[in-house]
């Protein structure tokens, strides 16, 4: 398979429909700096060769769907070219348009091939085309996304999956189990062909029965190594993932330690800060916020009128006593004899009282009308009226006023009194709910900050210990220290797992060499009908073509490992020839016979704790020579190697023995990496290395992000494509 020309259409930051990458057949290098495009353009490639994915809004380009306008629609496509058997192509897209309430919607999604047979170009089905010609077990040694990707070569299992599927090993499988079935049938005819032969029946029904007594001891045997292997891989991963120092286990305590502090410091920021607003404005009467000028308007406004009506009223009192005074000296008439008495004395309702009666109640003298004594009292009365300035009329309404309040209700004091009780503590509390709030915004504004540190801290440290992780193949970092003192007790369990293994083999290769010599007395029993001799030989012939069969496939599978093991070794060699080697080594895992990489030294220990360039390139070396070895076992087998900085944990000249070796490799390779950019001190952005291109008869592209993008907006982002070398 040979990539030749893949079009990305508005999918993330490639913007448009002029986005194409042209492979050359051999290599073809894309060099980008961070955010330029590499990792979007490895994910586009994967998308389309997904046979699941399907439409996402968030993988159309930020750019595109920000410039619509309502009703407005485009598309957003991946196509690929390829050669595969004839010239194929693969189109995966789908239209998306702009709503008029600005929302996003999709339609029209597609996924279909293209092919030659003969001279017809057909359309097919694109999950069909991609599990025919690049199925997802392929897709894992073949597209990486990272370095982190080449773990597939650290997964026994998978590992030893690629290797059968894309080479001759399986085959030899498929023989052994042909056989192996044609034995049992030929077996089956020739036992029971010989229970009718009088000469070996009985010996051949005793056999018989031990055989299947044996063969049944061997299953059990088998299940038994099995489940020991299980035991064994189980505590062998947990023996591995404590393999570290101390140093390593310490760091990685205080980092989980200190991960956990401030994920729960953050877990209760959040609390805080995500409370509702509007229940918490309600329960503080923060809706009196605005009354508060109200109240001071309202306090002043009372005092005054409170001023007001105590002057009013006292002025009125004053009036009132000088008029009640002038009634009380008319009163005085009545205590007096027949001695002249003070105006004012009788009063007014006396003398009224006496003209009525027509005597003189202060002398008892009778007074009819027209009588002296009447006259007397006429006059008195009109004296006193004089000396008072009132007539009777208004002595009457004087009367009635004395009586009168000038303020009849209470509101007056009612507002005061109201003015008093919201005054102090209340008044206090009412004038700093203003305060409350602008403290409480300003203290939203710190706890949204402290979050947002606590959110890159967290980030920050989970990316360190990551990176720890896998520096030192640290597989479950959570339980590292608890597990690390049941350390002997995964020691014991795994030793304990492997010696009851090799009793198991023990007993195994027992009974299988009892299974031998059970079969060759079959085999040497003679019967005396021909019929059973013709069956008895066939028989012993198709057990040896069968053994025949396993022992090939063994041999050929050791064949295989050592020559998979001498290429690889080759290729390390290569891409370290002035640093620290070690040995690649192949060997079958304990459970199910997968297989596991390793490096060794000379003296054939294992090397612990390898360097991240020395585990990048071993997994490199390795992925080259199961290329080689399977594309010239299975001459359709050929495929590319997509890979995103395959050399990001190499120092400089490693990085360029990896680029200047891999031009002698028959094979084709698209690269993706920001390690062939050098940044010029003063120079804002970083240069291509001359210096390694100019030795490099690659097919080169450069991409870059369009200048003027916001670093925060990821709807100005747009990679631009150019050519550096053809």
């Amino acid at each position: 398979m040979i990539l030749k020309k893949l079009k990305i259409s508005n999918f993330r930051q490639y913007y448009g429909h002029e986005n194409e990458f042209v492979f050359s057949k051999d290599i073809t290098l894309i060099i980008g700096d961070n955010s330029d495009g590499k990792t979007a353009m490895i994910q586009a490639l994967k998308w389309l060769l997904d046979p699941e994915s399907r439409p996402n809004i968030h993988d159309i380009s930020a750019m595109r769907k920000k410039e619509m306008q309502p009703g407005d629609e485009d598309i957003m496509s991946i196509y690929l070219e390829f050669e595969h058997g004839g010239d194929k192509s693969l189109e995966k897209c789908f239209t998306f348009k702009k709503t008029d309430d600005n929302k996003i919607e999709i339609s029209g999604f597609k996924f279909e091939g293209k092919e030659t047979r003969g001279v017809q170009r057909i359309t097919v089905d694109g999950k069909e085309l991609v599990n025919r010609c690049f199925d997802y077990t392929l897709q894992e040694y073949s597209l990486f996304e990272g370095e982190t990707a080449l773990s597939n070569f650290n997964n026994p299992a998978k590992f030893k999956s690629y290797i059968e599927n894309y080479s001759n090993l399986k085959d030899f499988d498929e023989y052994v189990k042909l056989t192996s079935s044609f034995e049992q049938k030929t077996h089956k005819q020739y036992t029971k062909a010989s229970s009718n032969d009088a000469s070996i029946a009985k010996q051949m029904s005793i056999l018989e029965d031990q055989i299947n007594d044996v063969k049944e001891d061997i299953h059990q045997i088998k299940l038994k190594i099995k489940e020991n292997n299980r035991t064994v891989k189980f505590y062998e991963d947990k023996v591995n993932a404590l393999n570290v120092s101390q140093d390593v286990l310490e760091e990685n305590d205080r980092l989980i330690g200190i991960i956990r502090s401030k994920k729960q410091e953050l877990r209760e920021l959040k609390e805080k800060y995500n409370a509702s607003l509007n229940t918490k404005l309600l329960d503080n009467y923060w809706v009196l916020c605005a009354f508060y000028d109200i109240y001071d308007e309202f306090s002043t406004f009372a005092c005054k009128i409170k001023d007001m009506k105590e002057q009013e009223d006292n002025d009125y009192k004053i009036q009132q006593a000088k008029k009640s005074g002038q009634l009380e000296a008319v009163e005085k008439i009545k205590n007096m004899g027949k001695s002249s008495l003070p105006w004012y004395i009788p009063n007014q309702k006396a003398m009224l009282s006496m003209l009525h009666n027509h005597r003189c109640d202060v002398c008892g003298t009778p007074a009819p009308e027209g009588s002296a004594a009447y006259k007397f009292m006429e006059n008195k009365l009109n004296e006193y009226l004089k000396q008072a300035g009132l007539d009777t009329n208004s002595l009457k309404n004087n009367k009635k006023s004395t009586e009168k309040k000038l303020f009849v209700n209470n509101y007056i004091n009612q507002l005061y009194n109201l003015s008093i009780q919201l005054s102090g503590d209340k008044e206090k509390w009412l004038a700093n709910i203003p305060k409350e709030i602008i403290d409480n915004q300003n203290k939203r504004l710190i706890q949204k900050d402290r979050i947002q540190n606590l959110e890159r801290d967290i980030d920050g440290l989970e990316k360190e210990r990551e990176n720890l992780y896998i520096k030192n193949n640290i597989t479950d970092g959570e339980n590292l220290s608890a597990d690390y003192s049941n350390l002997r007790v995964y020691y014991k369990k795994r030793d304990d797992a492997e010696s009851s293994i090799r009793s198991c083999q023990s007993d195994l290769e027992e009974k299988s060499n009892r299974l031998k010599e059970l079969q060759d007395q079959q085999a040497k029993l003679t019967p005396d009908k021909a019929s059973v001799k013709i069956l008895q030989r066939v028989d012993n012939v198709m057990r040896m073509i069968n053994q025949a069969f396993e022992k090939a496939r063994d041999n050929n599978k050791v064949h295989f490992l050592q020559t998979l093991q001498e290429t690889a070794n080759e290729h390390f060699a290569l891409m370290n020839k002035n640093d620290f080697q070690g040995i690649i080594h192949f060997h079958p895992s304990s459970v199910d016979n997968a297989l596991s990489i390793e490096l060794r030294g000379s003296n054939g220990e294992k090397i612990e704790h390898l360097g991240g360039s020395q585990e990048t390139t071993m997994y490199i070396a390795v992925l080259l020579a199961v290329s080689e070895l399977t594309s010239s076992i299975q001459n359709n087998r050929e495929y590319p190697i997509v890979f995103d900085a395959p050399t990001s944990n190499l120092g400089p000249g490693k990085t360029r023995d990896f680029f200047l070796g891999i031009k002698n490799l028959q094979k084709q390779f698209v690269i993706l990496t920001k390690d062939l950019l050098i940044q010029t001190k003063g120079e804002e952005e970083p240069k291509l290395n001359e210096d390694i291109i100019s030795q490099l008869d690659y097919k080169i592209y450069r991409i870059k992000k369009q200048e003027g993008y916001d670093q925060k907006d990821p709807s100005t982002l747009k990679t631009n494509i150019f050519t550096v070398k053809e």
